[in-house]
């Protein structure tokens, strides 16, 4: 019997393994999954079941045959006040709690509790670290648990920006990532981040540039590439990316609102002048009455206008994102395809080679 509870241990460890600490997922004391994306959370409980982990937190309570406590599993990341599903009717849940906010704020103590807890049983450890930071939800909770959510906020002109970490050897090791901001300004009807992740934060340039220096120092990196929902809607975008391209010898900046690019004067030619070829614009709606519908700032003059700079610049790509919501009718379709036609004739007559990308998605939460 000791042997069949050996082997069957052994297993357990073999069926999900850690890819640098090449150990199974059961001599770990805590595992942590971060979730941005609703539709992930399917991956969750078969992960569980696939590796021989009972998939309720109430299955957990005893010990791993052969060996100590099961691990202690924590879900968090911009998508936990959207993980009711990982919830029984009976508060019992596939994790065994969930942390709601911003690591820069409670992170530290939510850390500290998952050490200091150690080698109990996952259950009196989610009890322990519900106590020891406000923003976590225990497993078996159903009422009377006030969870107040983690928000981090900057004092004294300081901010948690991550300027030091492990550099593994991969092809994103020449690529550092710094953050601009906390939130979104916009409170757009179909994303929750300027919604849940309330107030809208920015970091001063002052830290901005600061942390980058260090950021430099310490990875060696060439590439710089500039974390925020929307990183032009920061007040000082243009001073930002002009500072970090004399620390870095080439600035990647990603998401960015397509009014904001249109309207502000000089942003376009900045982005251009550092080398920016690539342009990813959140179109969102068909037409402009599913961009009203989605509350997206955005009309169709606007867009026309800034596909129109952009065609006449050396830009080689511009993907259009856009949701399908299953209320668009024949006028919102007539639209879309009044656009598309432009499209087609502004590619025709500049003639330089420009690439379009139209990517679609479904609305769902």
């Amino acid at each position: 019997k000791r042997s069949s509870l050996g082997v069957a241990a052994t297993v357990l460890r073999r069926k999900w393994t850690g890819v640098f600490g090449r150990r199974g997922a059961i001599d770990y004391s805590a595992v942590l999954f971060s979730c941005s994306y609703a539709p992930e959370l399917v991956n969750l409980p078969i992960l569980l079941m696939n590796s021989g982990i009972p998939v309720r937190a109430s299955g957990r309570q005893s010990t791993v045959p052969g060996g100590g406590p099961w691990p202690l599993m924590i879900l968090g990341g911009s998508n936990a006040l959207a993980s009711q599903s990982l919830i029984f009717p009976d508060g019992d849940s596939f994790v065994d709690g969930i942390f709601f906010g911003e690591a820069e704020d409670g992170g530290d103590r939510l850390m500290r509790a998952i050490a200091e807890s150690r080698g109990q049983a996952p259950g009196e450890r989610a009890r322990q670290i519900a106590l020891a930071t406000g923003a976590f939800w225990p497993a078996g909770s159903i009422s009377g648990h006030e969870v107040q959510v983690a928000r981090y906020r900057a004092t004294d002109g300081e901010a948690a920006l991550v300027d030091r970490y492990p550099v593994l050897n991969t092809e994103e090791a020449s690529t550092a990532r710094i953050q601009l901001s906390f939130g979104c300004p916009s409170t757009c009807t179909f994303c929750f981040e300027g919604w849940e992740h309330k107030p809208y934060r920015e970091i001063d340039i002052e830290t901005v540039l600061a942390a980058a220096r260090r950021l430099a120092a310490n990875t060696g990196a060439s590439t710089l590439e500039l974390y925020s929902f929307n990183f032009n809607a920061h007040t000082d975008i243009g001073a930002i990316v002009i500072g970090l391209n004399r620390l870095f010898e080439r600035v990647n900046m990603m998401s960015q609102r397509a009014d904001l690019l249109v309207s502000t004067p000089g942003l376009l030619e900045m982005e251009l002048a550092a080398e920016k070829t690539g342009f990813t614009i959140g179109v969102e709606g068909i037409s402009e009455g599913m961009r009203a519908l989605y509350s997206k700032g955005l009309s169709e003059s606007c867009l026309r206008r800034l596909m129109e700079r952009l065609a006449r610049e050396k830009v080689r790509e511009i993907k259009l994102f856009y949701i399908l919501a299953g209320a668009e009718n024949d006028v919102d379709f007539a639209g879309f395809d009044a656009f598309c036609q432009f499209m087609s004739a502004l590619r025709a007559r500049n003639d330089r080679g420009l690439r379009v990308v139209f990517s679609f998605g479904y609305l769902v939460r």
